[in-house]
């Protein structure tokens, strides 16, 4: 029994099993069967708007067609359709302008957003649509643009959000349309006789007194946060792309000159912020590297504001560049540099307040061994790219570098100043030995010319004597004399 209990229960099993599978199957058979019907509706709404769209087209297409014929024939209607005509025109014209306005001066994310988009909007789109109307690039908004934002070329920067209003975040879309912007501004004379002072706009300044050259040195955010999301950073880099690329199309069109870098102080402006963005910092610092050590009015070197506003990367990039490009002496003194306000503070005194004093020092210290200076096969000693000695005279001298650069160079080159005496040594020697060369010299056209005047005096002398010898010889033999006379008479 037990036997074909176990034998009923298994083939009962087996028949449950063989039963599911078949719903199984029948199930998916109905499953690819609906799939299949609802492609096949897709398929069919597609193509129904597909047609849908070809329509449209067709019958727009047909409105402008009309509308043309109807401008062409306009004469010859009657009064009352002509003058309707007219006030219709004249209604298309004011919103058409008033649209491609709006289109270049929106910037609002939080709404619809239908300003310009480098993604979806060609140039030669752009620009033939602003020149219907080219008036609209310099005329202003309803309302005040934030932080006075108020021409168009001001907000293709920027995208504004409602729920910040204290934050302003760079537009990608549009910004790529600022050289055709400056172009046509200038081609059209915009601004009128101020187009040569405001350059189509670019120079035009906002309530902070920043042009548009300073936003394009800006990055994504304001935010201070040093721990940014990885999509935080895939903004900066993208702008960063953006920006770079208009900045190198607006030096080619030479809207963009190198004495802007320091008139306006464009390295100031991109380090006063937590991210510097790397790309349009080394397009600056290899066109003007000189603008790294010009301090503004405040007596603010750009490193000042790397040290004092930006993450401990920016810090290290812009005090890299300045010992790259100058690496003997200037280098190494822009982190010792006094400005003119705040209690004469230095770069390195700002850093090491926002970061702390090890992890600043550490940055300094790998960035003078990466650029370690060899000036010959047997110096394999030195530790850093400048020359001690001339870097220590120099920050003894200058009264704008802080005390603090002459212990710095003591403490990490103790034997600084023995080398300091051997080279006054040498340089006492070598001035000795030049002025003995330069007395012996002297001393030896002395000679030369005693000689030569000596010379002359025994020639003169001799000179003398040999026509006193002629008269002599005359006057010594008188009898000799008149014998010639007396003979020469025969």
């Amino acid at each position: 029994m037990d036997d074909s209990s176990d034998s009923d229960s298994y083939s009962a099993s087996y028949s449950d099993s063989y039963s599911a599978s078949d719903d199984d199957l029948q199930f998916q058979d109905n499953l690819d069967a609906l799939n299949g019907f609802e492609d096949e509706e897709e398929e069919e709404d597609e193509e129904e708007e597909e047609d849908n769209s070809s329509d449209e087209d067709d019958y727009y297409e047909y409105r402008r067609l009309k509308l043309i014929s109807i401008l062409q024939r306009k004469e010859t209607y009657h009064r009352r359709t002509r003058k309707k005509i007219d006030e219709l025109v004249k209604e298309f014209l004011t919103k058409t302008k008033d649209d491609i306005h709006d289109m270049l001066f929106n910037n609002n994310m939080n709404m619809n957003y239908n300003g310009l988009d480098s993604d979806r909007d060609t140039e030669v789109e752009v620009e033939n649509t602003i020149r219907l109307f080219p008036d609209v690039l310099s005329s202003v908004g309803d309302e005040p643009g934030e932080r006075g934002h108020n021409y168009p070329i001001q907000r293709l920067l920027y995208t504004h959000h409602d729920d910040d209003d204290d934050e302003l975040r760079c537009n990608l879309r549009a910004v790529s349309f600022i050289p055709l912007v400056v172009r046509l501004s200038i081609e059209y004379e915009c601004f009128g006789f101020r187009d040569q002072i405001w350059r189509g706009g670019l120079l035009l300044e906002d309530m902070a007194g920043s042009n548009v050259l300073h936003d394009l040195m800006m990055t994504n955010t304001m935010s201070d946060d040093d721990d940014e999301s990885e999509q935080q950073q895939q903004q900066h880099e993208l702008f960063d792309d953006k920006c770079i690329l208009v900045m190198k199309q607006l030096r080619q069109m030479e809207y963009f000159k190198k004495e802007d870098i320091e008139t306006y102080n464009l390295f100031h402006t991109m380090c006063n912020q937590r991210v510097i963005p790397p790309k349009r910092f080394r397009f600056l610092v290899e066109w003007d590297p000189t603008a790294l050590t010009q301090p503004n009015d405040n007596g603010y070197l750009p490193l000042h504001y790397a040290a004092w506003h930006s993450n401990i990367q920016g810090f290290r990039m812009v005090f890299e560049y300045g010992i790259r490009y100058y690496p003997n002496k200037k280098g190494i003194s822009l982190l010792f540099k006094k400005n003119t306000g705040c209690r004469h503070r230095t770069p390195i005194d700002f850093a090491c307040s926002e970061h702390g004093r090890d992890k600043v020092m550490k940055i300094v210290e790998d960035i003078l061994v990466d650029y370690k200076r060899l000036p010959s096969l047997d110096d394999d000693s030195a530790t850093g790219p400048y020359d001690v000695v001339d870097a220590l005279i120099n920050a003894a001298i200058d009264e704008n570098i802080h005390l603090d650069c002459v212990y710095f160079l003591i403490r990490r080159h103790p034997d600084v100043i023995v080398k300091l005496l051997s080279k006054l040594s040498s340089s006492a020697a070598a001035a000795a030995a030049a002025v003995s060369t330069s007395n012996d010299d002297d001393n030896d056209v002395d000679d030369i010319t005693s000689k030569a005047d000596n010379d002359i005096r025994i020639g003169s002398r001799r000179s003398r004597d040999s026509a006193s010898n002629d008269d002599n010889a005359v006057y010594a033999y008188p009898k000799k004399r008149k014998r010639k006379q007396e003979e020469g008479h025969k």
